[in-house]
């Protein structure tokens, strides 16, 4: 199950203040590409707050980091299924070029 677009987390923390994904990684006390990071990777710590700021669950931003009972999956299981799909997604694209 897909959640949010990167695109649009990215555009709705942007629009929430003006600020960039920068200065509220560093406003938050991370690193400067700490959001970055997590829009691509779990990191469960900065799901909450990216949650939070943005007035929603970490569940309805990233479903597939979570099971059905909204419980964190485990890292490397996430990380399997997303690979898993981005293989799947190459070899359809590859079979219809």
């Amino acid at each position: 199950m897909a959640g949010k677009h990167i695109e649009d987390i990215k555009a709705a923390l942007r629009k929430k203040e003006g600020k960039t994904l920068r200065e509220l990684s560093l406003a938050w006390g991370y690193n400067k590409a700490a959001i970055s990071t997590v829009l691509r990777r779990p990191w469960p710590a900065l799901q909450q707050k990216v949650a939070a700021y943005l007035e929603c669950r970490p569940k309805a931003l990233w479903p597939d980091r979570y099971d059905q009972n909204g419980r964190e999956l485990p890292t490397s299981q996430i990380l399997k299924n997303n690979s898993s799909s981005e293989a799947l997604r190459k070899d359809q694209k590859r079979r219809a070029a």
